[in-house]
């Protein structure tokens, strides 16, 4: 799986998750959903390690790419809500 926000590896039944952007927009939302699916219906590991990078985990959301005048993927964020 090649992903731009994010990179997933598995060694044995460990798999790692690191975030490459110290900020979530919604590419990264939508790569994290697909390897949650990938992670959840094929993959056989027994832990899952998420990570950042460069040193820090995440920063929270960039708004940058929400703009008033587009439509928000409001679906993608309500499905980290619990």
């Amino acid at each position: 799986m090649n992903f731009e926000r994010i990179r997933y590896e598995t060694t044995d039944d460990i798999a790692r998750v690191t975030l490459l952007h110290d900020q979530s927009d919604m590419r990264l939302v939508k790569e994290l959903a697909h390897v949650c699916r990938h992670l959840e219906d094929e993959n056989p590991c027994s832990v899952v390690v998420f990570q950042g990078s460069n040193g820090q985990f995440n920063r929270g959301i960039n708004f940058a790419e929400f703009k008033p005048d587009t439509p928000m993927d409001i679906h993608g964020f309500n499905k980290w809500k619990k």
